[in-house]
């Protein structure tokens, strides 16, 4: 009993010698002491089952009365912090219940779970007879522990029990794919402990939409179920329940019937929470996602803004973006070893899919940034329902986390030191899903999202900066405009050079052009005596053999260890057209010697032009001098944001109908947007088409500014796709729907306008049956590269959330993404947080349905093409590349009818007269504003 004793046996405590008959002692006790290990005081006394948690694995295989026998036999030990109960490799022969405290698992030093009150350990090595296979240590400040001996165990039954219910489940669990690949064998022996296995007749009911929800989680064991809300089949090994456990609602939202006889799989709510990996949920079969997109909750998404990015931006103006940068990042004092505490858990399993991708040296910024923050037992470190912006490490102490639903609060999950949570909000500012309080005192280190931002761009923009300062440096292409070049910049790849390695061979295909970042190359020639010539930084070599596609002539070495850009033909050829005709080409001699230059081709230089070009697509009408008085509206808005509702608006004098934006000046000057809506207005004042919600007119009050637009009946597409039966469209029906918004991209992009929002909620479908993209919160001109993080999660690209700043590129991402679910229903990169929604953008793994045309996956596959000069719509030739690919191929669909072609999917007819019609003033709050938050809006356009 060393392990667990203060004092060693020769010291001979008396209360060591009290505690050695109370029972045994726990395994590591009778282990040989580790060196420098410290040991603790063991308390013991006979456990008492009225003060015993409930135990779950106890209340599965065992009844009252055989708990009560089982826990009155076991012995109640008391032990410190940091006390090993068992260590992985040793011999097994206690099975432990935790009656209080926590306790951490680790194997082969790897942090595994937590075990918390009610838990239970050590039943493997008894069952099986194998040595433990992870050590138990104590994280809490002190534990209390039920203990029984091998002995107890068997003579209970409990053993046997358990080995058959696990045997008889345990082929059906790792058949799951969502167990199997994300639990471990101990993780789904849990689930076949707490499992129960229920018989349902042929026409029987599981869950009733709009009943109370049930709060269980159901596997289809055998037979199948129908979901009655679409028709669609529920087959063995499909899993339900866990989206109206997860969004907590009180009420099912499907009803799901037994096709035939079926067996399910049931867990309650409490074991669903403890034990089913929820991040992973999103991350199974194809078809099992398939059937989850019938029975999920269609939200709606909403998009946002990071702020701090505008401001970067902003500094960046104003001066260089180091400087911007010193003065935001924060750069906070700590110790080695607490540095060293950071890193270890920064680099833990469960944060690898946030900072994974980020390189030393933002690590490093990162840990520097991180502020520590000390609170007491019993206060809340995040609360349910808040909005979240900061990220916490447990540094000492421990932390519980709790959701609540419908009034019951559950424990879900425990923290002590190493362990860390909020990283969502790193990302995305969502709300909290459950409170985090701190149990004992405990010291955090803490890192908001403003900061985590920054850390992201500080890399980012500088490698940016310096390869466009190389650029505008290097003769051949320092003519092409700024676009062009950051267009080249995503192309190029950073390699490097020892001394002496070569670089080029001669006589080998040319296949790069290189561009010097540091160090020297030279250029030798074969027969040639000495160097040719010699480069460093800022000069380049490789494009002669490149453009020529001949052998090279030279061989190129490191002369000194160096950095080089380097960007093949293909890439240039995507982005650019012909290489050959782009180029100031270099001039060189038969022997290899330097020549000159020739001159650059003029044809297809690109301008960036000083001001909006009017649009030409589409002449809307214009109203002007309109006034509040002029127009009635109906009760109800018909959209609400953050400062702003949308209403149906008719104007008496014609009575045509239109949608008004109405937005207050008080709440835009308080929420600091006046900037950001004075830029969404200049830009709806370029625009017009025939496939976008145009700005009509605007008028001013007292409180509000109002924009007067283009009124769409038919909802936006997000409602009109699912109301289908089946919610998804044809190829035909897809391909009429999708030209339309690429149309209006093509519009935008010509007029150098970067949407960054686009989704089906923010596509409108008109009387007409035309779809007129809105919302344009977001859209910015973009000549180059913004750095602004701002859209939706399930439609990001993967160089918004690097943040490796974007332009038009990101409009055919999400152009990619809608068109998916025009044809399939859901979103790719579906996902049961932002987190995860992120990883999978990522990864960029897309499930295709089978039934889904060769010809649409393809498009799709190229518009959600990770690499930003591959992906269509980015390319040399625009949108046109999208216009000629094989899924508008059919005879059916013509380009030249683009315009007029219409889809099945048609608004309602309207009829104004159904409506209540009152002056619309009554339905407005003009709440007053000050003098200086009006003069804000001086610049307001009521045109």
């Amino acid at each position: 009993m060393s392990r667990f004793c203060s004092q060693s046996r020769r010291e001979g405590k008396g209360e060591e010698r009290k505690g050695r008959h109370r029972g045994k002692m726990p395994d590591a006790a009778r282990a040989p002491k580790a060196p420098e290990q410290k040991t603790y005081q063991v308390k013991s006394q006979k456990a008492v089952y009225s003060s015993v948690p409930p135990v779950p694995m106890l209340v599965a295989y065992m009844n009252e009365k055989e708990r009560k026998e089982f826990i009155e036999s076991m012995t109640e030990v008391t032990v410190k912090k940091d006390s090993v109960v068992m260590r992985q490799g040793d011999k097994g022969n206690n099975f432990y219940i935790v009656k209080s405290g926590a306790l951490e698992v680790n194997a082969s030093g790897a942090h595994v779970r937590n075990l918390a009150a009610g838990t239970a350990c050590g039943e493997l090595s008894i069952l099986n007879s194998n040595p433990r296979t992870a050590t138990v240590t104590v994280s809490s400040e002190e534990a209390t522990l039920l203990m029984a001996a091998r002995k107890l165990v068997v003579s209970s039954n409990l053993a046997e029990r358990i080995t058959k219910k696990r045997g008889e489940l345990a082929p059906f669990i790792s058949s799951i794919s969502l167990f199997a690949e994300n639990l471990n064998d101990y993780g789904r022996a849990q689930i076949a402990d707490v499992a129960t296995i229920v018989k349902i007749a042929k026409g029987k009911r599981v869950t009733t939409a709009g009943t109370a929800c049930t709060k269980l989680f159901y596997v289809v064991k055998n037979g199948s179920l129908k979901n009655e809300n679409d028709n669609s089949e529920i087959g063995v090994g499909h899993f339900f329940g866990h989206d109206e456990l997860v969004q907590q609602l009180s009420f099912d939202e499907v009803t799901r019937s037994t096709a035939c006889d079926s067996e399910l799989l049931i867990l309650e709510s409490q074991f669903f929470f403890s034990l089913v990996p929820l991040n992973a949920l999103v991350s199974d079969t194809s078809a099992q996602r398939t059937a989850l997109a019938s029975s999920k909750k269609k939200e709606r998404r909403y998009g946002e803004s990071a702020e701090v990015v505008q401001l970067a931006d902003a500094a960046r103006r104003r001066s260089s973006v180091s400087a911007a940068r010193q003065t935001i990042v924060k750069q906070v004092a700590k110790s080695e070893a607490a540095k060293s505490r950071i890193q270890a858990a920064l680099n833990s399993e469960n944060l690898r899919r946030v900072f994974s991708r980020l390189n030393e040296m933002q690590m490093a910024m990162l840990v520097d940034a991180m502020e520590e923050r000390k609170c007491k037992a019993g206060q809340d470190v995040i609360k349910q329902g808040e909005k979240g912006d900061h990220f916490f490490i447990v540094d000492s102490g421990e932390l519980a986390a709790t959701a609540e639903n419908n009034g019951v609060v559950s424990h879900i999950a425990t923290f002590s030191a190493g362990r860390s949570f909020g990283e969502l909000a790193l990302m995305y500012g969502c709300p909290r899903t459950a409170t985090i309080s701190a149990r004992t005192d405990c010291v955090l280190w803490a890192l908001d999202r403003t900061s985590f931002r920054m850390i992201l761009l500080e890399a980012n923009t500088k490698k940016v900066q310096m390869y466009e300062g190389f650029l505008a440096n290097v003769q051949m292409i320092a003519s092409f405009s700024k676009a062009q070049r950051a267009r080249i910049i995503d192309a190029l790849e950073e390699v490097n050079f020892q001394e002496g390695d070569p670089i080029i061979k001669e006589g080998e295909a040319g296949a790069y052009l290189y561009i010097i970042v540091s160090g020297e190359v030279s250029v030798t020639k074969a027969g040639q005596q000495g160097e040719l010539a010699r480069r460093k930084r800022g000069e380049y070599f490789g494009e002669a053999s490149l453009i020529e596609q001949k052998p090279t002539i030279a061989s190129v070495t490191a002369a000194s260890q160096c950095m080089l850009l380097r960007m093949n033909g293909e890439s240039f050829q995507r982005l650019m057209g012909n290489i050959k005709n782009q180029l100031i080409l270099r001039k060189y001699t038969k022997d290899g010697q330097e020549r000159g230059f020739n001159s650059i081709a003029e044809d297809d230089e690109e301008e960036e032009p000083d001001e909006f070009p009017e649009g030409q697509a589409h002449a809307a009408e214009r109203l002007h001098n309109l006034k509040i008085d002029e127009f009635m509206g109906t009760k109800g808005c018909l959209g609400q944001g953050a400062f702003a509702k949308v209403f149906r608006g008719k104007r008496v004098s014609t009575g045509k109908v239109y949608a008004l934006k109405v937005m207050s000046k008080a709440d835009i000057v308080a929420m600091g947007q006046v900037i950001h809506i004075l830029q969404e207005t200049s830009i709806l004042n370029q625009i017009s088409h025939p496939f976008i919600t145009n700005k009509l007119g605007a008028m001013v009050t007292p409180g509000c500014i109002i924009l007067v637009m283009e009124y769409c009946s038919g909802g936006d597409l997000f409602d009109v796709l699912h109301k289908r039966k089946p919610n998804a469209f044809d190829h035909s029906n897809a391909q009429i729907l999708s030209s339309q918004i690429l149309l209006a991209l093509e519009y935008l992009h010509n007029l150098t306008i970067v949407h960054r929002d686009l989704k089906l909620e923010n596509v409108l479908l008109a009387e007409d049956g035309a779809l007129k993209v809105t919302d344009f919160g977001f859209a910015k001109r973009i000549t180059s590269r913004s750095w602004t993080l701002c859209g939706t999660p399930e439609y990001l690209a993967p160089e918004l959330i690097l943040e490796k700043g974007h332009g038009k590129a990101v409009d055919y991402w999400a152009f990619g993404v809608l068109l998916f679910e025009l044809l399939v229903g859901h979103s790719p990169f579906e996902a049961e947080d932002h987190l995860a929604t992120y990883q999978k953008v990522l990864d960029g793994h897309i499930n295709f349905p089978k039934k889904l045309p060769s010809v649409a996956v393809d498009l799709v596959t190229k518009l959600l093409q990770k690499d930003t000069t591959r992906r269509y719509g980015n390319l040399r030739d625009g949108a046109d590349d999208i216009k000629k690919h094989a899924f508008y191929g059919s005879t059916a669909f013509d380009w030249n009818n683009a315009l007029t072609m219409r889809s099945n999917a048609r608004a309602p007819e309207f009829d104004p007269n159904k409506y209540e019609w009152q002056p619309i003033s009554k339905y407005i709050d003009d709440k007053p504003c000050t003098k200086e938050e009006d003069s804000m809006f001086a610049s307001f356009a009521c045109t």
